[in-house]
């Protein structure tokens, strides 16, 4: 029922979700700023601009691990499990 996630994995997912979200946001306050306009050169600009992303994701700081989620979700069902598994053999 239960598959093996690598910590690794995990890490990786939440880096390129959380660079992601920083690269639409510095985006669309571009594109904003000159009148709805984003050319090819702007978008490689600004997507190898590391330090104004990082910066942007610690501005953010509201992250919620999806790694952490599931972790809750599968401690949950585990407890739930023995507490079912307890009470049927108890019966």
């Amino acid at each position: 029922m239960f598959q093996f996630v690598s910590i690794y994995a995990a890490y990786l997912y939440d880096s390129v979700k959380l660079y992601a979200r920083a690269l639409d946001q510095l985006l669309r306050e571009h594109k904003h700023a000159n009148d709805g306009n984003l050319t090819d050169e702007d978008i490689e600009r600004i997507a190898s601009n590391g330090t104004r992303i990082i910066e942007t994701i610690i501005k953010e700081h509201t992250y919620q691990s999806e790694f952490d989620e599931w972790l809750s979700e599968v401690f949950h069902l585990t407890s739930a499990s023995s507490t079912n598994s307890f009470q049927s053999n108890h019966l």
